[in-house]
């Protein structure tokens, strides 16, 4: 994969709001609707909302032999940011958000 295709979808998901406080995610949070979106169809993906922002994406091709475990929320917003944080930034071949 090369690195306009990695910054195509680092963009969109960069855009999810998954600040924590207030953990204001669930089920139908727009980071979840853009990866079972762009997942190629041969993906089984389920998605299961425990509530208080709690939400478990578990996407499978065939029988995998490799687990990828990733941790979504982010901290708040505060000051100090030179770039948007909810907006992904490319400057001097580094990437923000």
């Amino acid at each position: 994969m090369n690195i306009e295709r990695i910054l195509e979808h680092l963009g969109p998901l960069i855009a999810c709001d998954s600040q924590n406080p207030p953990r204001d995610i669930d089920a139908g949070s727009s980071m979840f609707e853009y990866i079972k979106r762009v997942l190629p169809k041969e993906f089984e993906v389920d998605i299961v909302d425990h509530g208080s922002g709690h939400v478990t994406l578990f996407a499978r091709r065939g029988k995998p032999e490799v687990l990828f475990n990733c941790h979504l929320d982010t901290v708040p917003v505060g000051d100090g940011w030179r770039m948007p944080p909810l907006e992904l930034t490319v400057r001097d071949g580094r990437a923000w958000g």
